[in-house]
């Protein structure tokens, strides 16, 4: 999550650190600016490359998308930060990678409503593909993919009424084509946990 670092309440920093078996640090690394950075999630190519996901508040005071990419030995290789230019706020709120070392990265939009949004970049940060899910109450709570590289994304819906929430889960080809969808509700508010 973010960190502090300054102690002034208007620049706080996102914070990753590398811990070795025995709980010594590495490496770390503060990232930030004249806003807020903010790190949701964090996964381990297969190279031992590190991916840290989240938001990054821009001086329109929205939060930007945020993906970043470290070597296993805590060089930075990439920031991305990416705003919507109507002012929608939007969030990258947990990250898997595949048997290609490609990153899943889930999350949602929200200007008048909220839309849940999964994106799969190539191991250098170049976007593959997009998708949006959208009815205006799907926030995006986690990813994750199989030995097939397929996709399993997880949303909660709210439907607008006190104690109506539910679980859906869409599962997508590696090529980001929708196999299936379940909602997983009862009269109670249901929610899967996350694993970050």
């Amino acid at each position: 999550r973010a960190n502090d670092k300054s102690g002034d309440a208007g620049n706080t920093e996102a914070y990753i650190a590398k811990f070795n078996s025995s709980g010594a640090v590495q490496w770390q690394y503060y990232l930030g600016g004249t806003y807020i950075d903010e790190f949701m999630s964090v996964a381990v190519d297969s190279n031992g490359a590190v991916v840290a996901v989240g938001a990054s508040r821009t001086a329109l005071n929205t939060n930007g998308w945020l993906v970043t990419r470290w070597s296993s030995s805590g060089a930075l290789d990439y920031v991305k930060r990416v705003s919507q230019s109507n002012s929608a706020s939007i969030f990258a709120r947990d990250v898997a990678i595949d048997s290609g070392n490609n990153m899943l990265v889930c999350g949602y939009r929200y200007l008048s409503e909220f839309t849940g949004i999964l994106i799969k970049y190539n191991s250098s940060g170049a976007q593959q593909w997009a998708k949006d899910f959208g009815n205006g109450r799907l926030f995006a709570q986690g990813v994750a993919v199989d030995s097939d590289d397929n996709v399993f994304i997880s949303f909660r819906f709210d439907s607008g009424s006190i104690g109506a929430r539910d679980t859906v889960v869409f599962k997508l080809n590696s090529s980001g084509v929708q196999q299936w969808k379940k909602v997983l509700g009862t009269s109670s508010a249901d929610e899967l946990a996350r694993d970050g």
